[in-house]
């Protein structure tokens, strides 16, 4: 799926790892319509595993309104469901913000400078549980 200024998402590792790539700017309301939109696709298709890449958007909503989008997941994915977050230097604070919250409810999570490393560790983390 792609949407321009939004995101794409592609199913890999046997499409049990679901990649949603994040570009341009993003607001809270569109950013909270994708997620529930995510969390949807996630569950309907089976995928076992999530990693976002915040590596190339600028997210304009506050720290404290994040929370309202790790509230999404958190109570949208089932426990273990591991999900992994690429971040540039500007989005390292929502991302270990989001790797506490998500870890705290029941889901393995970590950040990543680097795709490739994330989606291999989401990988691990399924091929060993």
């Amino acid at each position: 799926m792609s949407e321009p200024g939004g995101f794409d998402e592609t199913a890999m590792a046997d499409g049990r790892v679901l990649v949603a790539t994040l570009r341009g700017e993003t607001s809270l309301s569109g950013a909270l319509s994708a997620v529930t939109d995510r969390v949807e696709r996630i569950r309907k298709a089976g995928n076992q595993g999530l990693v976002m890449d915040y590596s190339g958007c600028t997210l304009t909503h506050p720290i404290e309104e994040y929370s309202r989008i790790a509230d999404t997941y958190c109570d949208g994915l089932p426990d273990g469901f591991p999900v992994a977050f690429v971040y540039n230097e500007n989005q390292i604070g929502r991302c270990i913000y989001m790797t506490r919250r998500l870890e705290a409810a029941r889901k393995p999570s970590r950040a990543f400078p680097d795709a490739d490393a994330a989606v291999e560790w989401v990988t691990g983390v399924l091929d060993a549980g």
